[in-house]
């Protein structure tokens, strides 16, 4: 199944998932066109045609279908392939790539707090504010408590 779903005009996928290295740990696998020898964690940034790579992960929906979920960027919003997913899959599978991505997140506020202060202006220049997360809260937790270095 591939569909598309918009994006905000403030939302920048490649600042999204490039914010900090979870898209380095599974669940999460990315796909870009890293030149040889790139060794930096975050993804080269996007080419000349906006291209930034994809993002991919398995995922178990409520029925007990796993499917692929690989998501890019396209002009206005995000190309989802989610191979092995049925039609009537299509709402959890946006639900999870919706709340991974935070596009349903106002930061009007945030942007506007930072539209004052001079070391973050290139909050709006660079479109950041989101940060990807997992598609559930205990996925989120569990994360960060098995992340934390003690």
């Amino acid at each position: 199944m591939q569909l598309i779903i918009p994006a905000s005009p403030d939302f920048s996928f490649f600042e999204t998932v490039s914010s900090h290295g979870w898209l380095r740990l599974l669940p999460f696998t990315w796909h870009d066109q890293a030149p040889d020898g790139w060794t930096d964690w975050r993804p080269p940034p996007p080419d000349a045609n906006g291209s930034s790579g994809a993002l991919e992960r398995i995922e178990q929906l409520h029925d007990g279908t796993v499917v692929r979920i690989r998501i890019s960027e396209v002009p206005g919003g995000l190309a989802i392939d989610a191979e092995g997913a049925q039609e009537v899959h299509k709402g959890e599978i946006v639900r999870k790539v919706r709340r991974m991505l935070q596009l349903d997140i106002d930061i009007g506020p945030f942007r506007q707090f930072a539209a004052d202060r001079p070391a973050l202006a290139n909050v709006a220049t660079r479109n950041l504010g989101r940060v990807l997360r997992s598609p559930t809260l205990f996925e989120d937790v569990a994360n960060i408590a098995m992340g934390v270095s003690t």
